[in-house]
Formats: C-alpha cells, structure tokens, sequence
C-alpha cells in the first residue's frame, strides 16, 4: 500500500469519526465548520460553511484550504497551520482565536473570526476550524463609529439619558456651549442646565409629552457653567426598545444666541425703516409749511418800512423756521433718507478743530482730554455732517458727566483695521472715533434703543432724543459703523464710530453766485399743488422781477407752456404731485422744447423725490424749506 494510499484512508477514517454521531450538530451550527488533515485538504465542511464560503461540499471536500484563503496568505497560513500541529508541547489539543479573512467561492474577501483546534484521530492530526463571517457586525461597527465622529462633530448640543434622565453621553458641541465637560455631567441630570427664565410649569409639560412616547421641541434659556444664560432651540426624542418601552432620551440643542442677535438687528432694522417712511411722509408736509412760513417772513420783511422791531421779530421767525428744517433734515438723516454730498477730509486736523470748538460748550469743570493720532489721514465725508456727530457725541457726553465728581471726557482718534464685529468694513482700513466718558453709564435694558430717535432717559426739558440717532443716520449715510460700550449704570460709556479709510484727493469748494437776483422782467411758468406755496412763491418771484404763470399740477403745466410757446425763459416745478408729477410733466416739456431750464423743488428728501430718476440735463434739484439766496443762486445759475 503506497503513502498516499495510506493517508487518504486515515482522512476517510478522520472524517468517519468526526461526523459519526455528531455530523446532525455540526450541520445544524450557523458558523462554518472546517477540518483539514496533515496535508491541509479538507477532510469536513457543514452546512453552515456551504453559506458562509459559497461551495456545496461535494465539490470542496479533498480540495487544497488555499481555496478559503486570500492569495497573499497562502504560504503564512499553511507555515502558521504546520507550526500549529507540530507544537511539542502536550497535550496535542489546542485553541486559538483571532481575526482573519475568508474567500467565498467567487473571489470576494470578507473579515471573519475563527477558533482553530487540533485532535488526533487514529494518530493522524485533524485540524478544525470554526469561522464566523463578521461582514454585517464590520458594517455595524463602521456604520456606529461613523454615527459617533458625526455626532461628536455636530454643531447642536447632543445629549442622551437613560429612561430616569440620568446623562449617559454628552458631544463635543455640548462642551463648546455650556462649558461642561463630558466627565462633569455624565451620570448627573440635565437639570444643572437650568435657569430661571422658565417656570416649573414649562418643565412638568415638557416631561409629560416625552415620557408619553412624543418628541417634544421648543425654545427656552439655559444657563452654562460660568452662569451666563443662552438662548436655545431644544428637542428631546424618546428612544424605545423592540418592546416599544422607552430606555433613553436624546436630546439636539442649538445655540440661539447669534441667531438671537441677528433677529434683534433684523426687527432693528424694520423698526428703522417704518420709522424713516414716517419721516419721509411728515418732511413733505412740514417741508411745505415751512416754505410758505419763510416766503412770507420774507415779504413782509421786504415791505416793512424803517420798522426795526417787526423787522427783528420776522427774523426771528426765519430763524426758527429754518431750525425747524434742520431737525427735519436730523431725522431724514438719522432714517438715511437724506443724499449728502461728500469730499476727502484730513479727519486729524477736523477732529482737532472740532475738540477746540467743542470746549466752547462745555463748562472748565469739565476735563475734556484729547488722544489724537499724528498719522495724515483721509476720510470722505460731509463735514456739515461730522462736525455734526463730533459735537453730538460731546454734548452727549457732556449730559452723562453732569454730578460726577472729576468728570472727564476723553476723544480718541486711531487708524484701525476692522473686524469680523464690522461684517461691512470687514478687513478695511478704517478712522476710529471714540468719545469716552466717566458719567453715568447706560443701563442693559437702553443699549439696543440709545440710537432710536426721540427715545432719552433725560428730563422732557433736557433734550429732543435726536442727537444720538442724527449720529447714527450720518454714520450709516457715510458706509460707517457706530456703536456703544458701557458695563452698566455708573461705569461711564464709550462712543466709537468706523469710517473707511480713502485716498487724499485735492479738491475746490464751488463758490455759489453771491449777486442779487433780478429776473429783468423774464417769464416762469411756477408748478404746485399746495395752494398756499404756490402763492407764496408767485410772490416772491414777482418780488425779484419775473413774470409769473402758475399751474396745479403736471397736465395742467404742459397745457400753459404749449399756449405760451417761447415766451418762457424757466419752469419751476415741484416734483410730487396728483394727477402728474413734476418730472413726468418736464419729460414732456422738453419734447416741447429740449433746452428749456428747469428748476425742481421737493419737500420730500432727493432720493425719495427722485426715485430711480436721474436729473435731466440743465436742471437742478433744490429742497423746501429753501432761503432767498439759495433760490436765488439756482435760478441765477440755469438762467446765466
């Protein structure tokens, strides 16, 4: 009998023994079950190795076990079972466990476990492993660590507590926003998050909905670990087993606090605008009051004679009339409705020039300090406009010192690169203003309404509430940035505003036509529906010398200039009107006539009059109220 003979009989009897008696167990095991015999064939292969592997065992019995394994383990896994069989050591039954990979018939790999032993059967070695295919289990693991780096990764606060509220888990994110750290909080209650914002009340119904089985979702405060308290957008889902009774809560929270603040800037913001449409709207009105006011001052003034005390009070009048516009423009300024023409300005010297005038209305009680930057420096600017808010932000500050022992103010001038706080002036090169002053201080509850117009803690008497919101207006009008610090009541404030930064550009004032206005007898056809304006500056015109035709509105306009073809020298016109507005109705005229001057007059502010219109050539714009000189000088300009 040959060796091979006599090797394939002891395999026969090997597999003999092992599938006598045990053969119904061995097939009825899930896991694979492989023998292989000395010269590594397999000898025994269950049913549960036909599914993992792929082979039905007719056709893998006496087959080499490199079938089961990936190529480029052949000769470290034939050494490893050789070195596994011919172990000295007693006794010849061994075990070993570890992880391994398996071929399936058709070539793909998979992760698998073993547990590898060795008996002798009839002295011959049969080595037997049991294998595991691990592929769903991998997938889960991958698909778990995945869910994990996700959630530890997440942007939202996430937490998870057994069904007693007890914290098992806790992310990163979590950390980030309440300042407690995983070990702090896991196997305590999520109560330590607790402020007092909300009432028991909220909490009992919260609890009632998720032990119910229902997601519960809302808003509320909570409070970190320094004490600070943050808006939060909260939902807690409760977890069920296949019983579908609740073993945990998971619990997404979301940081409202920047969302918070950007919904306070967006409300901010439309609060702004109703309030500069309100503006707008009462400008118009007002605007054309006062025009009538001041005309008549005017004549009557001109038809005084030698009477020094009425001449005085008509002044008086003017004066007022006109301080009465300026707080109009304030308010079109503040609801940046106003178009403000604006030149390269040296800001250092403006800003000196500004404190010296500045110390004028402040009393020497007062220490009023200066920390001027020496850099030259330009900003573009209206300086009507910024002597206006250097002088606002001092009296400002002037007010908060008053009953403050050694109250100083202290104005601030550097050349700063903005940040992040400053999303419009982000990484530009920009002029920092700063008023700061040891006074009173703003309490939390005024910070978001110090810039709304009217809106002042002083007495009735003490202030119209305009200052703070003309500065605002201006700085916005001028793509600035302005806000305010202070640390509360008594610890003093500070106003700071951001201007870009822009080139040096030498530049002339135009010089406005200073000669007295005669009309030489000239004719204007006059446009305005107000009835009272209309007269009023019919008057007027007469007084300087024109010949005066009037119209109510648009059409009307267009019908007298068509019956007065070439006999008129300007039209004056006011640009909102019924039935047809002044700049439709001179779009008109100018068919009529294509160099024909005209002279608008609004009592709205330019950008609302004009809207996406552009001033047609040789025209000007001029606003109600207006003086005699600057109506003077516009008519003198189209005329000459």
């Amino acid at each position: 009998m040959s060796s091979d003979e006599n090797a394939s009989g002891h395999s026969k009897r090997a597999l003999n023994i092992l599938e006598g008696g045990f053969a119904d167990i061995l097939h009825s095991i899930p896991d694979a079950v492989v023998s292989i015999n000395e010269d590594q064939k397999i000898i025994f292969f269950n049913s549960g190795a036909e599914g993992v592997f792929g082979y039905r065992s007719e056709e893998i019995l006496g087959k080499p076990i490199d079938l089961l394994v990936p190529k480029h383990l052949h000769l470290s896994h034939r050494r490893q079972v050789r070195d596994f069989v011919e172990a000295a050591e007693p006794p010849r039954y061994k075990h070993a466990r570890g992880g391994i990979f398996g071929v399936r018939k058709g070539g793909e790999l998979f992760p698998a476990e073993a547990s590898i032993s060795t008996v002798e059967v009839n002295g011959q070695p049969v080595v037997t492993a049991v294998v595991r295919d691990v592929s769903k289990q991998k997938e889960d693991e991958a698909t778990l660590r995945t869910h994990s780096v996700a959630m530890d990764r997440a942007g939202e606060a996430i937490l998870i507590t057994d069904r007693d509220g007890v914290i098992e888990y806790v992310n990163q994110a979590f950390t980030n926003i309440t300042g407690y750290s995983a070990e702090e909080v896991i196997g305590k209650n999520p109560s330590l998050l607790k402020s007092s914002a909300q009432d028991p009340a909220f909490y009992k119904e919260l609890w009632e909905t998720i032990t119910a089985g229902d997601i519960w979702s809302g808003t509320l405060i909570d409070r970190r670990k320094d004490g600070s308290f943050y808006p939060s957008k909260l939902s807690i889902s409760p977890i069920l087993n296949e019983e579908g009774y609740i073993t945990h809560y998971v619990s997404v929270q979301m940081d409202m606090t920047e969302h918070k603040k950007l919904e306070d800037q967006f409300l901010h913001a439309q609060k702004m605008e109703s309030i500069g449409t309100l503006v707008g709207g009462i400008a118009h009105d007002f605007n054309n009051m006062l025009t009538g006011i001041l005309g008549n001052a005017y004549l009557t003034k001109k038809s005084l004679d030698n009477s020094a005390e009425i001449v005085e009070r008509m002044d008086d009048i003017e004066k007022l009339g006109f301080h009465s516009a300026d707080m109009i423009r304030q308010l079109l300024t503040f609801a940046r409705k106003e178009v403000v023409e604006t030149v390269p300005v040296a800001i250092v010297p403006f800003v000196k020039e500004a404190i010296k005038l500045a110390k004028t209305g402040v009393p020497e009680s007062v220490t009023l300090h200066s920390d001027i930057c020496s850099d030259e420096l330009y900003v573009r600017a209206n300086t009507t406009q910024l002597q206006q808010i250097m002088m606002n932000l001092v009296t400002n500050a002037y007010h908060a010192v008053e009953g403050v022992k050694k109250p100083k103010i202290t104005v601030s001038l550097d050349r700063v690169t903005c940040t992040e706080e400053h999303q419009d002036l982000l990484e530009k090169q920009c002029i920092k203003l700063s008023v700061r002053d040891n006074g009173q201080g703003i309490a939390a509850e005024h910070m978001d309404k110090i810039f709304e117009p009217f809106f002042t803690t002083k007495e009735v008497t003490s202030g119209t509430g305009l200052g703070l919101a003309m500065v605002y207006g201006a700085v916005k009008s001028h793509d600035g940035h302005v806000e305010a610090e202070s640390a509360g009541l008594g610890q003093g404030a500070t106003f700071s505003i951001y201007l870009p930064l822009t080139e040096m550009n030498l530049f002339q004032e135009d010089r406005e036509a200073e000669n007295p206005l005669d009309g030489l007898g000239r004719s204007v056809l006059l446009v305005d529906d107000g009835e009272e304006v209309l007269e009023t500056n019919r008057e007027l015109l007469e007084n300087f010398n024109f010949r005066v035709l009037t119209a109510t509105n648009g059409e009307e306009a267009i019908e007298a200039f068509k019956v007065n073809l070439n006999q008129i020298d300007l039209v004056i016109t006011d640009v909102v009107m019924p039935i047809m507005s002044g700049i439709e109705a001179a779009k008109e005229i100018r068919k009529l006539d294509r160099h024909i001057p005209i002279l608008f007059l609004t009592g709205y502010d330019e950008s609302y009059a004009m809207g996406r219109e552009t001033l047609p050539e040789h025209s000007m714009l001029i606003t109600k109220p207006f003086s005699m000189k600057r109506l003077g000088q516009g008519i003198h300009s189209l005329l000459e």
